[in-house]
């Protein structure tokens, strides 16, 4: 173009010399603004760069601190399992030893129950013989005409049979208390006509033989009822004052339970 420029409008050689100055600046310009641009690209793709590196680094380090936090959670279920799994052992092992001893001390309840069961069906067999040892005596004392006597052991087998059928048959607790009340009394009366007539010598039959059967019958009522811990020794010492103390002590009823079995046992 300046070559056409001079052909057209030949110039000097000191024009041509500032236009070729010129376009070398205009070179060097053009030059520089590519640099700039290169140098301002460049720099902007560092800056993704290094925001792309950041944001990768913050990735990777909440995900370092998710799966640090659920290792530690996985850590603190595993040892909460594993104390749990301890714990039930050891209450198993804990249970299995309560259960051996509460077989242990059921066995020995049921042994010892069976014993006093078996006792009892014994000493209420003997009591019912002992009663009908009674109902002859009383048909003797008729026959020689001791008529006090025979009336006293009348009422008193009566009512001892009375109380022993009211209390096996488990009857209300008010009716069992009317027979006790009833049974002392008896006992109190038969007591004062052996005290009244203590002289005569025609009751001294009957006094021994009522002494006896008492004693007798007072042991199983102990044994039959657990009123007091008396034993046979003890029993003729004083007939009448331990019978006292018996009947005064004695249960109304007793506890299901027990009465179940002592009914199949007397069966």
């Amino acid at each position: 173009h300046l070559r056409m420029r001079a052909s057209e409008n030949p110039l000097d050689s000191a024009t041509l010399a500032a236009l070729h100055l010129e376009l070398n600046g205009l070179r060097l310009k053009v030059d520089r603004m590519r640099e700039e641009q290169r140098s301002t690209t460049e720099s902007a793709r560092l800056e993704r760069e290094m925001m792309r590196i950041d944001h990768q680094s913050d990735l990777r380090r909440r995900d370092r601190q998710l799966e640090s936090a659920e290792w530690n959670r996985r850590m603190e279920l595993n040892e909460a399992l594993n104390e749990n799994s301890v714990k039930n052992r050891r209450l198993e092992e804990e249970l299995q030893i309560v259960n051996k001893e509460m077989i242990k001390q059921e066995t020995d309840h049921c042994r010892v129950l069976r014993e006093t069961l078996n006792t009892a069906a014994a000493e209420q067999q003997s009591l019912l013989q002992q009663l009908n040892d009674m109902q002859k005596q009383i048909s003797v004392f008729e026959q020689k005409g001791l008529q006090n006597e025979s009336l006293h052991f009348r009422m008193m087998s009566r009512i001892l049979i009375e109380t022993m059928a009211n209390y096996e048959i488990g009857k209300e607790s008010s009716k069992i208390q009317e027979q006790q009340n009833e049974l002392l009394g008896a006992f109190w009366k038969l007591e004062a006509a052996f005290i009244d007539l203590d002289n005569a010598s025609t009751n001294n039959e009957s006094r021994c033989f009522f002494q006896e059967s008492s004693a007798h019958a007072f042991f199983i009522f102990s044994v039959t009822m657990g009123s007091v811990d008396s034993t046979i020794d003890t029993l003729p010492q004083s007939s009448f004052g331990l019978l006292r103390s018996i009947l005064s002590q004695m249960p109304i009823v007793k506890s299901n339970h027990v009465e179940v079995h002592v009914k199949r046992s007397l069966e």
